[in-house]
């Protein structure tokens, strides 16, 4: 009889590890929603909402033949997942549930394409006949949603509210400086070191007292794990960011046979797509290994960190730890992203592109 396994969250983590494991394993995934989103299109998809069907797909058609069961996790015990509607008893238990984020960066209650394209619709429509939009936050996220406005629709009056000094705080300062100029030479307004505290109408005001008028709002920043579900039985598990904390095995301390994946976890490292599926690669392979008696593998951190952030429609910056550069070239690379990850979803890269990442 095949060893069960229980993937909770159905993202880049989830999906490999689901795909990669079913011919072995008796393999169930759940998830609020029936299909996966690659979030990395969202800022494009805002201001052509069409562009969603190239980065959505069902999980019917990509995890044939798995049991997929589409439901809401309220608890996890040492032994199952209880969902609204039943338990599921598990072997192994990969926890990759993601993140949160403030409304239309990720689903809030679309749980289908059809709401979710819906939703996309309704934000572009108000974006399109709104003259004053409001950013807030400066990161990767608020830089490309900014980006695609500024370049889409230039004769909108654009400000970006960022509480830190710079934009793209975590990256290089060259990284920090072409965002920065980019924004300054396409007419966006920067207010840096400063929050946003109180709403008046459509008024917004920081706590240096500058007010801003807004039409439509951009919402970049909160980004909030979701594991509330492990509250209950594995609260000791959670750090002060409520991210689950785990060993250099992805492992809950104690728990050799549930791992937490990609943005949920506290792994020190940036968020992106291509850490949670190299979580994903070791996890499928130490539970293979566990199954058969055999040690398993540590997570190694990639040294050589390389990310691209778009700034527009044509531009965009490819940032490593050491500096970055920025150009209509890395616009090219960038354009590929969704493409490459939505054909690889199912995929382990070879180990050779992780010493690049």
């Amino acid at each position: 009889m095949k060893k069960k396994v229980v993937i909770i969250g159905g993202g880049f983590a989830g999906v490999e590890v689901a795909a990669r494991l079913h011919e072995d394993f008796d393999v169930t995934l759940v998830d609020m929603k029936e299909y996966f989103e690659c979030t990395v299109g969202l800022p494009l998809a805002i201001s052509e909402p069409q562009y969603l069907s190239h980065m959505t797909a069902p999980y019917a058609s990509i995890l044939k033949g798995i049991n997929v069961l589409q439901g809401k996790v309220t608890e996890v015990t040492p032994e199952a997942v209880v969902y609204k509607g039943g338990k599921l008893p598990f072997d192994y238990l990969c926890i990759c549930t993601g993140s949160s984020y403030p409304y239309p960066v990720k689903p809030q209650d679309e749980t289908t394409v059809t709401s979710r394209l819906a939703a996309i619709h309704s934000v572009h429509t108000k974006l399109k006949k709104g003259e004053r939009v409001l950013v807030i936050g400066g990161g990767a996220v608020g830089v490309e949603v900014a980006g695609e406005i500024a370049s889409t629709y230039p004769e909108k009056q654009l400000t970006i509210l960022e509480s830190g000094t710079s934009l793209l705080s975590r990256l290089h300062k060259s990284a920090q400086r072409y965002a920065e100029n980019f924004f300054q030479d396409n007419g966006a307004r920067l207010l840096l070191n400063e929050k946003m505290t109180v709403k008046e109408n459509n008024i917004y005001v920081t706590d240096k007292g500058t007010r801003i008028p807004a039409d439509i709002v951009f919402e970049c920043t909160g980004i909030k794990p979701n594991t509330d579900f492990l509250e209950k039985n594995f609260s000791n598990h959670l750090d002060e960011r409520k991210r689950v904390k785990v060993n250099s095995y992805l492992q809950l301390e104690g728990y050799p046979n549930i791992v937490a994946l990609g943005d949920c976890n506290n792994v020190a490292e940036e968020k992106l797509a291509i850490n949670a599926k190299r979580h994903a690669t070791l996890a499928v392979d130490n539970i293979k290994r566990m199954d058969n008696g055999a040690r398993v593998k540590p997570y190694a951190i990639s040294k050589l960190f390389t990310t691209l952030v778009s700034c527009g429609r044509k531009k965009a910056i490819m940032a490593t730890r050491w500096y970055a550069l920025g150009g209509h070239i890395f616009s090219q690379f960038k354009n590929l992203e969704v493409p490459i990850l939505m054909k690889t979803l199912t995929w382990s890269y070879p180990q050779f592109i992780w010493k690049v990442y």
